[in-house]
């Protein structure tokens, strides 16, 4: 949504799906399986760095290919084949030549699976002879989270029976993503709350079925309802800090470019002003509505803590919460509430607000952390995108 790490290897790490692995593959099997998937990132920054096609420009160049050769002269032609081969065209070709095997800056570098394979064995070699250094924890890219959109919803139009169809196999394609990575987690025994470590063969028969599938549900009793009340926990502990300014809060419970945006954010708010931020209600319970779970550990020994798995939750917070803001001298700056009346403190109710975010959290399961908040993603209507 990252020292001495590439990014392309960790941009590569993170589009690694174990979704079309299974769980128990080696390192190296995804390592190799993650060579050879091509992901959109890199194809998106290329077409960024390649100049845009119009339609006015290529009406404008038509005319070239079908105008009529102009008739040359043999004398002409000979002089322009001297001038052609002569020592000037020559050293211009070899200027040429050597200009063409020069990498275009502009472009990403793309590695073979062999130099990829080296960086990996070097990485390999660095974290042995040097054990302190945290080569495992840098920083990747947001994997392939997705909003699932239902296909008859009026809220989210879809363009005619294809963007329906090609919706429904989006939704599809998630729903199995997610199968696959409650049953990585599983088999890790890496569920919160959840020991499936003593599970036997019957139990994972006809009980891991009725659970696994069950990755966007809200019950009470499914397995990821405890990683929702850590979702939950760390939501309302980071608007508080948000709300407090409390930078080293904010850096223990985000990351990436989502702790980036903040930090931003808190350095153009004025001091002159205090906010108190609140939480009132979920107006629908917390869901994880994708999940992704990929290795991100590859060193050839276990983990001392946890196991070798990296996971990010796309989270949806649909809740009421409300906002204070007030002056040095404590007069309520914000819209107060239709039924507010000052307290004795001092204190005006601000009004409520129905807030939905779809936030990506991330547990790296061989660290002794917190869930972490790395990046936001938005629900864009297709047709108004357009």
């Amino acid at each position: 949504m990252a020292s001495g790490v590439s990014r392309t290897y960790l941009n590569t790490l993170a589009h690694a799906q174990i979704g079309f692995l299974s769980p128990a593959c080696s390192s190296r099997a995804i390592v190799s399986a993650a060579y050879r998937r091509p992901y959109a990132t890199a194809a998106v920054a290329t077409n960024k760095n390649r100049p845009p096609v119009t339609a006015k420009k290529t009406a404008s160049t038509e005319h070239l290919s079908s105008a009529p050769s102009p008739k040359v002269s043999v004398k002409t032609a000979s002089r322009t084949h001297v001038a052609a081969t002569g020592p000037a065209a020559k050293a211009g070709a070899k200027t040429a030549a050597v200009a063409a095997t020069k990498p275009d800056p502009s472009k990403p570098k793309v590695m073979t699976e062999n130099e990829q394979m080296e960086e990996l064995d070097k990485i390999l070699a660095f974290s042995k002879y040097m054990p302190t250094a945290d080569v495992w924890g840098q920083k990747v890219e947001t994997l392939d989270v997705m909003i699932p959109h239902p296909i008859l919803s009026s809220g989210h139009q879809l363009d005619g029976l294809r963007g329906r169809w090609s919706q429904f196999w989006k939704n599809r394609l998630n729903d199995l993503k997610n199968t696959t990575s409650m049953v990585a987690l599983a088999s890790h025994n890496a569920l919160p709350g959840i020991n499936t470590a003593n599970d036997r063969f019957l139990k994972k028969l006809f009980r891991w079925p009725f659970y696994t599938f069950g990755a966007k549900s809200t019950s009470p009793t499914s397995w990821l309802a405890p990683t929702r009340k850590i979702a939950l926990d760390t939501y309302l502990q980071l608007n508080t800090a948000m709300a407090k300014n409390d930078s080293k809060e904010i850096k223990r419970l985000a990351s990436n470019s989502f702790l980036t945006d903040v930090l931003a954010a808190q350095k153009k708010r004025s001091s002159a002003y205090t906010y108190f931020w609140r939480f009132h209600r979920e107006v629908n319970p917390t869901q994880i509505v994708s999940l992704r779970v990929t290795e991100g550990y590859l060193a050839p020994d276990d983990p001392k803590f946890g196991n070798r798995l990296m996971v990010q939750a796309l989270v949806k917070f649909d809740t009421e919460q409300s906002l204070e803001i007030y002056d040095r001298r404590g007069n309520a700056l914000h819209t107060p509430a239709a039924d507010a009346a000052e307290t004795p403190s001092g204190v005006v109710p601000a009004e409520k607000q129905h807030v939905v975010q779809y936030l990506v959290l991330e547990k790296r399961m061989w660290y002794d952390g917190p869930w972490l908040i790395r990046d936001q993603v938005w629900e864009v209507n297709p047709r108004r995108a357009a």
